[in-house]
């Protein structure tokens, strides 16, 4: 193989400039030695700086084009999403939509008057639908407590059956396809939720579960607060327990703002907000949302992606903070608890 063209020039031009300082010192001897020394300190003097600053100005480039592709890639899933809503606006009608919406709020009004377990069940089923909220659910802190309450709709698993030699095929086809078609009109008709169970789970801030329980959908939510205080209290004894109990006395409060998250998740995905939020997961205070996504600011649009959030070379903390309009102890709150629940997540997925 031929080396590279330059390089052949390079060689040469470094060959014959060796040669032409050899034969300068044969014929001057001594004396070319200071003119020689001058010529190789002037030279350093000017190639060294260029090469520190080439290269300086090589990794701002670099980052300026890493900053460039990451807006680029956020414009380009607004876009999709904004593409997404106008397939969707093609396809219903606009009667149809404005039923919908009229529907949804009325539900949002009654569980935000009395949240109870059947209405909070439509409204994570609606939420799931539109893609929202986080798979796992939606969560908030409770007060006085280093435990948050997470709300989440499981599908509960199907009982198995034991059958001799191999299972009949084309019954799994059917039982598969109406599994689908009930699917699809859970989708389209919010509210209904199928074989799936409402969960209230106590968790830490990286989203590490202290107890769960159950809650039914004709159960009261202070029966189900009640329950999961005890096996809090099982499983940690003393004033942690207390903690959680006393969280939990105003767990009608709690739900509220449950249903304040489930609201705005859903209206920054159907466009009501001024931005979406990805797939929400919590509302630490009114300056931050944490989703699947990474971390958003509610006020104006500024995004933390997940994978800047965890990459420990990119000092997002010290970036956001030179900002005016950030609120310190907002941020780093809202940082802090992102960092952990999204590290969590994304170690669990690989």
């Amino acid at each position: 193989m031929r080396p590279p063209k330059d390089i052949v020039v390079l060689t040469l031009a470094t060959v014959g400039g060796l040669a032409l300082v050899v034969w300068g010192w044969l014929m001057q001897g001594s004396e070319y030695t200071p003119g020689l020394l001058l010529q190789f300190g002037s030279s350093l003097v000017l190639i060294v700086p260029l090469i520190v600053l080439g290269r300086v100005l090589e990794r701002r480039m670099q980052r300026t084009q890493d900053a460039l592709s990451s807006d680029l890639a956020d414009i380009q899933a607004q876009m999709r999403a904004a593409r997404a809503r106008l397939d969707t606006l093609g396809e219903t009608s606009r009667d149809g939509l404005l039923d919908r919406h009229r529907r949804r709020e009325l539900l949002l009004r009654e569980a935000e008057r009395t949240p109870t377990a059947e209405r909070l069940a439509a409204l994570l089923h609606e939420a799931a639908g539109l893609q929202a909220v986080d798979d796992g659910g939606v969560r908030t802190r409770l007060p006085g407590s280093d435990l948050w309450l997470r709300l989440d709709l499981r599908r509960s698993a199907a009982p198995a059956q034991n059958q001799p030699n191999q299972p009949n095929r084309q019954n799994q086809r059917n039982q598969q396809n109406q599994q689908n078609q009930q699917s699809q009109q859970n989708q389209v008709q919010p509210g209904r939720s199928g074989d799936e169970t409402l969960r209230l789970t106590l968790e830490d801030r990286g989203g590490t579960a202290a107890a769960a329980t159950a809650w039914a959908r004709d159960e009261q939510a202070s029966a189900a607060a009640r329950r999961l205080t005890a096996r809090r209290a099982g499983a940690v004894p003393g004033t942690a327990s207390a903690g959680a109990a006393a969280g939990l006395r105003d767990i009608d409060g709690l739900l509220r703002l449950l249903v304040a998250t489930l609201r705005t998740a859903i209206a920054a995905r159907t466009g009501q907000e001024q931005q979406d939020l990805g797939r929400l997961i919590e509302l630490p205070n009114e300056q931050w949302a944490i989703s699947a996504d990474g971390l958003w600011c509610r006020q104006r649009y500024f995004h933390i992606r997940t994978e800047q959030l965890l990459d420990a070379r990119q000092d997002w903390r010290r970036y956001a903070l030179a900002k005016s309009w950030v609120d310190r102890e907002h941020f780093l709150d809202a940082y802090r608890t992102a960092h952990a629940l999204l590290a969590r997540s994304a170690s669990g997925s690989q």
